[in-house]
């Protein structure tokens, strides 16, 4: 009715610019999803996951062989995963300011020995024995995956001290579910990583309530229960290994909306015109041949995917958008040089039936 979009042309110019529009919403969604993804260390690479339970900023110097590999530091009862270690042996150092604990604290400097393994992710606690500050490496690895069933997972990492009995961990949702562990005294420990679906959870420790635990889709979590180096009081603190899932669902729907109009445009009507505009003899040839390159489509993506170009799915997105617009820009060079076929139609006044007799024409 706007006179816009007459042509078979102008409509696939505008559809294939659509579809291309389509991959790049694509790819900005996919970024967005990325931040939530578990981070598992590659092939040839090892993780290690500090958790601070001083009060205070720390210093870490990570060493081997071959001299300092990495100085960081992290903040006052904050977790930090460093990655793409090599594995192998690791001496780490840490150390915290002299304003740190002044009344606590007499010996300021730990070490301790760390153990990387390929593709593995080690876990370090950051603590305080007494007047010293002790890291402490725990056995087995944690891990990042995502639960599969859309629940969280967590682990419990504790140091009971010299508690002297085994303590009871309780999760208790507000549906009434509770999840328990058993503490073990004399030590830091972690616990094996549990399904928790998703909720609000009250700790208690025995009796004692620790304070609460919101376990969100997707997210891993370890659950730190210690003394709290100032007060020597039991508390609890949620370290996040593995962000939750933040990207609602009906983020597809622009992109379904988006693919779905150009798709519209451009297939169904580059059908039309390679029917319009084909020989007699050859619209059934000219048909296939256009379904034809939805294989030869098919077949670049599968190059694609297999060679393995690219190290996250957004940038692929990006490269097929980019290819997209570069091809409509070469289509729309030859839309503009194309000379529609026009066909002439005879019009058979009989229709090959049987003539009407009883028909007069305004002429006789």
């Amino acid at each position: 009715k706007c006179g816009l979009l007459v042509k078979p042309l102008q409509r696939m110019t505008v559809g294939g610019i659509l579809t291309a529009g389509a991959f790049f919403v694509s790819g900005f969604l996919e970024m967005e999803m990325m931040k939530t993804y578990a981070k598992i260390p590659a092939v040839g690479f090892s993780d290690i996951h500090f958790m601070n339970n001083i009060p205070c900023h720390v210093s870490l110097q990570l060493s081997n062989s071959t001299g300092l590999v990495h100085e960081q530091a992290i903040d006052a009862l904050e977790n930090m995963v460093l990655r793409d270690l090599e594995p192998g042996t690791y001496s780490l150092d840490m150390e915290v300011s002299s304003t740190c604990l002044p009344a606590i604290l007499s010996q300021r400097t730990g070490q301790v020995e760390v153990l990387t393994h390929d593709k593995e992710v080690t876990a370090v606690f950051l603590g305080v024995d007494g007047g010293t500050v002790l890291p402490s490496v725990l056995d087995g690895y944690d891990d990042p995956e995502k639960d599969h069933d859309a629940n969280g997972r967590m682990k419990v990492v504790y140091d009971m001290g010299n508690f002297g009995k085994t303590t009871n961990l309780t999760l208790k949702s507000e549906s009434d579910e509770s999840v328990s562990f058993k503490l073990q005294p004399n030590g830091v420990y972690g616990s094996n990583y549990s399904k928790i679906h998703t909720g609000n959870y009250e700790i208690l420790m025995d009796d004692l309530s620790l304070g609460n635990l919101q376990v969100d889709q997707g997210g891993v979590y370890s659950l730190i229960v210690a003394r709290d180096p100032e007060t020597n009081i039991h508390r609890s603190l949620t370290h996040t290994l593995t962000t939750p899932n933040s990207v609602h669902i009906f983020w597809l729907l622009p992109q379904i909306f988006v693919i779905t109009v150009g798709e519209i445009m451009f297939s169904v009507t580059g059908l039309e015109f390679s029917y319009s505009q084909a020989p007699e003899s050859m619209k059934s040839v000219l048909q296939a041949a256009w379904l034809l390159t939805t294989a030869f489509g098919n077949v670049i993506v599968i190059l694609v995917a297999e060679a393995k170009a690219f190290d996250d799915r957004a940038s692929e997105f990006f490269m097929f958008a980019c290819l997209m617009l570069v091809d409509m820009a070469i289509f729309m060079f030859l839309a503009w040089r194309y000379t529609p076929r026009v066909v002439k139609r005879e019009v058979d006044m009989n229709m090959n039936g049987v003539t009407n007799k009883n028909f007069r024409r305004d002429s006789d």
